[in-house]
């Protein structure tokens, strides 16, 4: 099907016959689209840039209509099951040019790009009612990230994406597309991969093809040729997982990246040790014994496992009181820790850097190691959110409340703390990993990863692996100091 959407001069897509307002919701689309792009050829401009002036875009491209009542109607229309199909994503990606009817009337797929595009920056929608109408569109048209931000570069990358590049893209959204053949989940984005990607993992409907087994080929050609690092990234407790499916293969039908994909990024666990690289290789292991060999070394193991902070939701916010309980319980943690003997000199080091962990070492959407000005301004803006920091004396008042958000904002955003539950290792360091680790579990890190994992074994000697974890101490390659000697652990 790839090659039929890919050659075909247009591709028809019918969303159905004319109901719930339709076609005046095709008619604002398209209408907006246009009047955004007169404001930008008025302006000499592809695109909206930090100098583009918002307001005036907003105000020229509704001229007058009434936003709000359309709310609705333009939601409905993305909300028809045509939006579910993981298919969608062939449909308009690979075309030349994808056209959307809706009973009599139709709307190009490049304008509802615009008008996605248009909503998704908020300083323009101050003083109009259309956040709401932004934020269900981009919702709905789940495929944004990936057409938008990504089909740029995919075109220019023809005939198609790496799997890596897939996974890493799909693992941001916020839920999987829908399919009746559950295995059409990977089936149907398939056609987006390079061909010697497709041919990798050939397309299965016998009944010996399950989920999970789709899922572990994947795994082992991605595994296999870059190694570990950023396959097993995408590992955590978050999600359920097929039956059948190893620890240590991402679950590809339902996974998110969170945190942990920055932490990839910026981080380095196994920085100085010989023998870390990677070498691509055939990982010839069947699905009937999943085991994957790999080389690592044990840096500890969970000492103490604390409760994790139950107001974990994406919809809510650390508060000054949560936090102050959770850096109370982990610094008493680490005080009995260094108090029970040899652990004392990691311990109180790692004490007073609680602070750098609740936010993991990284802003609010770094991908990239903090600068020095950067965790200058992190720690006065924690000084602040502690009331360490005071406003000034000649503030007034009144403005007082408005002195503390804004000066403690860049700390409060990075905070990341109540999304993991935190430990304390046997030898003194504090971390923070999946809902599911328990004391006794190992910290690991692996040859060919940049962060550490938490693994816990099973009676034959092999391990399950937890998922990643953040451990104060050992991120930046403190563990290979000394060379120590990697050893072989399997996971199952």
């Amino acid at each position: 099907m790839h090659r039929i959407y890919g050659k075909a001069e247009e591709v028809l897509i019918w969303l159905g016959h004319t109901a719930d307002q339709s076609t005046e919701a095709i008619r604002l689309l398209v209408g907006w689209a246009y009047r955004f792009a007169a404001f930008l050829e008025e302006h000499g401009v592809d695109g909206v840039y930090p100098d583009t002036p918002l307001p005036e875009l907003m105000i020229q491209i509704t001229d007058g209509f009434p936003v709000a009542p359309w709310i609705q109607p333009v939601a409905r229309l993305f909300a028809r099951p045509w939006r579910h199909r993981v298919w969608v994503m062939q449909e308009v990606i690979l075309a030349k040019r994808a056209i959307i009817h809706c009973g009599d009337v139709a709307v190009a797929w490049s304008d509802v790009e615009r008008v996605i595009e248009m909503f998704s920056y908020p300083d323009a929608c101050n003083g109009l009612d259309v956040m709401a109408l932004a934020l269900q569109i981009c919702q709905h048209a789940h495929l944004r990230r990936l057409h938008i931000n990504d089909l740029g570069r995919y075109r220019d990358w023809l005939p198609g994406l790496t799997w890596e590049e897939l996974l890493g893209i799909t693992c941001e959204w916020p839920f999987m597309p829908e399919a009746t053949d559950e295995r059409d989940r990977i089936y149907g984005l398939m056609g987006l991969l390079l061909e010697e990607d497709r041919v990798n993992v050939p397309a299965d409907y016998s009944s010996e093809s399950t989920v999970a087994r789709i899922a572990f080929d994947v795994s082992c050609v991605v595994i296999g040729r870059t190694g570990p690092r950023c396959m097993m990234i995408y590992c955590n407790d978050a999600r359920p997982r097929p039956s059948g499916l190893p620890t240590w293969a991402p679950n590809w039908y339902s996974c998110q990246s969170g945190n942990f994909r920055a932490w990839n990024d910026v981080y380095d666990a196994a920085k100085g040790a010989k023998g870390t690289t990677w070498t691509p290789r055939l990982l010839s292991m069947s699905f009937a014994n999943p085991k994957l060999k790999l080389m690592g070394i044990l840096v500890g193991h969970i000492g103490k496992a604390l409760t994790k902070d139950a107001r974990s939701s994406s919809d809510s916010k650390p508060t000054l009181r949560s936090f102050q309980s959770w850096g109370s319980d982990l610094a008493s943690t680490l005080r009995k820790t260094a108090d029970a003997g040899c652990t004392g000199a990691a311990a109180s080091c790692c004490d007073g850097l609680l602070w750098w962990l609740a936010i993991t070492g990284t802003p609010s959407s770094g991908r990239w190691p903090v600068t020095d000005f950067e965790r200058r301004q992190l720690l006065a803006a924690y000084e602040v959110f502690m009331g360490i920091r005071q406003p000034p004396d000649s503030l007034d008042i009144d403005k007082r409340h408005d002195w503390y958000e804004e000066e403690s904002a860049f700390y409060r955003k990075a905070l990341k703390f109540d999304k993991y539950r935190p430990f304390v290792t046997s030898n003194g360091y504090p971390g923070l990993g999946q809902a599911s680790v328990q004391v006794g579990d190992r910290v690991a890190i692996f040859q060919g990863c940049s962060v550490p994992f938490t693994i816990r074994q099973r009676e034959d000697g092999g391990y399950h692996l937890n998922g990643p974890s953040y451990v104060l101490g050992v991120m930046d390659g403190e563990a290979m100091e000394n060379g120590p000697d990697f050893q072989e652990i399997v996971l199952v």
